[in-house]
């Protein structure tokens, strides 16, 4: 297993801009949710692991059965 992801600064900044750019609510959440998407699938292809385990969303919260998604 792989355990580093890098990301490609300047497109990853070029693509926020125009996403922010968006007058539309609607579109902009759905672009940020394709971009998020995007890294998350970069991540797993990096690293072998899922972006959500990596930062524990796997894991119980407050003693709780609940995990985040």
């Amino acid at each position: 297993m792989k355990n580093k992801s890098t990301v490609e600064t300047a497109y990853i900044y070029e693509r926020v801009y125009h996403i922010l750019d968006n007058q539309d609510n609607e579109a902009l959440s759905r672009e940020l949710s394709g971009l998020a998407r995007e890294l998350s699938a970069t991540f797993r292809a990096d690293t072998g692991v899922g972006i959500g385990v990596h930062l524990g969303w796997d894991k119980k919260i407050n003693d709780k059965e609940e995990v985040r998604s």
